[in-house]
């Protein structure tokens, strides 16, 4: 409930509802596209243009206030110094908060809702809220078995991805690539973590995974001749190309071409199969920027930042993660 608009000052209760109410509405809608002007929050500011000191009375309405200012875009001098304001002071009261709401504080400040993931915030929340002297039994016994259950869906997963990835014996046969498995599957769920998503989990994180062996390929370990003949295969995308390879890439070119094979077997079968084309292309595009990358380091070459950035904006595969 709002404050009559003749009320020269907002209580804090009803200051602090009103900055969450924002905050929501604002980060949902902001995550869709909707520009949302930032006039709003001058309710929360006195005459002097300061915002109003009976804002610390309540660290959540603070903590509102401050999640709020992370959607800020350039320009938005109120939201900078929405996020000056509650930045300092929640850092001078965390430590004297209740244990519970101290750690909210202290893990908003370090991973703010903008830059954090939902099932870490899942998890942290749990715990945050059970220590609530006034919180509901059934909601969090909800709430844990959800956790649980989804977490157990995903440790099948990464099982299953784990299998696959041992099976490949790249430990062996390219001992030179890292394993980076969990990390890949982690980064998977920052796109989707979501049930309904458990294939495109999968299938992302073994492409991630070969992209991370073609990563240590180009960067550690192929000299420039291997490279240009591996680009030059990737380009053609055919198995024919593997007998002009080095003995490793042999190996590891198969793999690379199974594993898109297994991919559009499962597209095929969601009627999907034009999305293997944009993941092919942008494999193209990926090797070719590795390739630029290894010619500069070769030839002890600095690139200019226009030339940097347009291989570095390929290089390093977020569009793999768009795609997915």
């Amino acid at each position: 409930m709002l404050a009559p608009a003749n009320e020269k000052a907002l209580k804090p209760l009803t200051m602090a509802s009103l900055i969450d109410s924002i905050q929501r509405l604002g980060l949902l809608l902001r995550q869709q596209g909707y520009h949302i002007l930032p006039a709003i929050f001058k309710k929360f500011k006195d005459e002097q243009g300061n915002f109003k000191e009976s804002l610390t009375i309540d660290v959540e309405g603070m903590l509102s206030l401050y999640e709020a200012s992370h959607l800020r875009i350039n320009g938005e001098d109120i939201l900078d110094e929405a996020f000056a304001f509650t930045t300092s002071h929640l850092k001078l009261v965390s430590t004297k908060l209740s244990p519970s709401l101290s750690a909210k504080v202290n893990n908003s400040l370090k991973w703010p809702l903008r830059k954090n993931l939902p099932r870490l915030v899942a998890r942290h929340y749990i715990s945050a809220y059970e220590e609530e002297p006034s919180h509901d039994e059934t909601l969090l016994l909800f709430a844990k078995l959800n956790f649980n259950m989804l977490q157990k869906q995903h440790q099948e997963e990464l099982g299953s991805i784990s299998k696959w990835w041992n099976d490949l014996d790249f430990a062996v046969k390219l001992p030179f690539a890292r394993d980076r498995i969990v990390e890949m599957y982690f980064w998977i769920m920052g796109v989707y973590f979501e049930p309904q998503y458990s294939l495109g989990r999968r299938l992302m994180t073994k492409v991630m995974s070969i992209i991370s062996v073609i990563d240590d390929i180009y960067d550690a370990y192929g000299i420039l001749e291997e490279l240009q003949l591996f680009t030059e295969a990737i380009e053609r995308w055919d198995i024919k190309c593997i007998d002009f390879l080095p003995e490793y890439m042999k190996f590891f070119y198969n793999a690379l071409l199974d594993t898109f094979e297994e991919i559009d077997q499962e597209m095929a079968k969601e009627e999907r199969s034009f999305c293997l084309i944009y993941a092919k292309n942008e494999m193209k595009r990926l090797v070719q920027a590795y390739l630029a990358e290894a010619k500069w380091f070769n030839s002890n070459y600095t690139p200019t930042v226009e030339e940097y950035m347009d291989a570095a904006l390929v290089s390093s595969s977020c569009i793999f993660l768009l795609l997915a």
